[in-house]
């Protein structure tokens, strides 16, 4: 993954205005293909004309919050699109394009609201997401960890697909920032699988 972003990175620049999005009109919903109730390699708009299509697994709600931290924590500008704050489901046009709705939540859309207000608030408060260099601190199959810097404010963000926990301890930040010196805003020091961590530095 690190290669792609580092190659858009340089094309585009660390303080670019390209959008990050979570989803558009023109795909399938990333919650119903992360929880699989759509296939990757089945006809997404057929698919939705022939049957209901859902969240699939539990899970699901997890991994799109993950693309949300991502999403919010990279250069540029991240883009929701709308329903999958709460992860809204649907195939491909014309069911991607369901009427959104603003009250009977589930738990699991409560909680990935109040998931994403909380990287919304980080995002506006902390220079180094709007303006920081990005710095790769770990690249590996299951685990992608990285820290943006911005005038002695730093945020530090772990994305764990693995099965196994992530001791974000073992990192080594750049510029004599130390990891002792981070506070976790969401998730802990040790990442769980299939889970994130975010830390700040003030």
């Amino acid at each position: 993954m690190w290669k792609e972003l580092e190659t858009g990175l340089m094309h585009y620049g660390y303080h670019n205005l390209m959008g990050n999005i979570s989803g558009n009109h023109d795909m399938a919903r990333y919650i119903s293909l992360a929880g699989g109730a759509l296939q990757l390699d089945e006809d997404h708009k057929k698919a939705g004309w022939k049957r209901d299509i859902g969240t699939g697994r539990i899970e699901s709600y997890d991994y799109l919050a993950m693309l949300h931290v991502f999403n919010m924590t990279l250069p540029g500008v991240p883009c929701i699109y709308y329903g999958d704050e709460i992860g809204m489901p649907g195939a491909n046009d014309p069911d991607n394009r369901r009427m959104m709705y603003f009250d009977g939540y589930t738990s699991h859309q409560i909680r990935l609201r109040e998931r994403v207000r909380r990287l919304t608030s980080l995002r506006t408060a902390n220079p180094a997401l709007l303006y920081g260099d990005l710095f790769p601190l770990h690249v590996s199959r299951d685990i992608f960890a990285y820290v943006r810097i911005y005038m002695g404010k730093a945020v530090a963000v772990c994305l764990n697909k693995g099965d196994d926990f992530f001791d974000l301890r073992t990192l080594e930040l750049p510029f004599g920032l130390k990891m002792e010196s981070m506070v976790p805003y969401m998730g802990e020091t040790m990442v769980a699988p299939k889970g994130f961590t975010i830390m700040i530095h003030e």
